[in-house]
């Protein structure tokens, strides 16, 4: 009929609307996905250069104060080096010989002690016992001194040159009976004593 005409030709030109439109978003999917893969392929060699560039400046990607050498290689004091061998292994950076240093301490006698540690406590004597291994194992010259009160005497270890003290904050101070060293005083026992050093290490017990 003539009213069924028109809505044929409707029809069939919303058909062919609908076909185009979905041409027309496939096209934008596809065109979109090639513009994603090559701006991301961009992004990735420009991110590996980038890193390869980065290694090669600082060592292959290590830090600046690390860096792969052979044995031969001959490192400043102020770096560390990972020698290249069968097992990778951490070599100390080289020390002048000729420097020197003293490494005190101002232990002092704890009337509690646990008998092992005796005449000072568990921490003291793991202080000193490892100052007398980082002794041992320093390429310069460590002299180990200890200063303490008279009292204290005995918690200075044979192994260490004793400076004695004459002072505290007990002797100086009224309202304390606690006797702590004055850090001063300790520097002095070292500056007025016979002991060659350039330089000096103090640990608090």
């Amino acid at each position: 009929s003539i009213v069924g005409f028109p809505c044929i030709i409707m029809a069939t030109e919303l058909k062919m609307n609908l076909q185009a439109l979905k041409r027309a978003t496939i096209l934008f999917i596809l065109i979109f996905i090639i513009f994603t893969y090559r701006n991301l392929n961009f992004f990735l060699n420009v991110f590996i250069e980038n890193k390869n560039t980065s290694s090669s400046v600082t060592g292959s990607g290590f830090p600046d104060d690390v860096f792969i050498a052979n044995k031969n290689t001959s490192p400043s004091a102020t770096e560390s080096v990972i020698a290249e061998d069968d097992v990778n292994e951490i070599v100390p950076p080289s020390v002048d010989d000729d420097v020197r240093i003293v490494h005190v301490i101002s232990p002092y006698v704890v009337d509690t002690c646990d008998a092992p540690f005796c005449p000072v406590d568990q921490e003291q004597s793991l202080v000193m016992g490892s100052m007398l291994r980082a002794a041992e194992k320093s390429r310069a010259p460590v002299l180990l001194a200890a200063a303490t009160l008279s009292e204290d005497a005995a918690a200075a270890p044979p192994d260490f040159i004793r400076l004695p003290l004459t002072r505290s904050t007990a002797t100086e101070y009224t309202n304390t009976t606690k006797a702590l060293p004055f850090i001063q005083d300790i520097f002095d026992g070292i500056r007025n004593s016979d002991m060659k050093y350039d330089y000096v290490i103090y640990t608090n017990a």
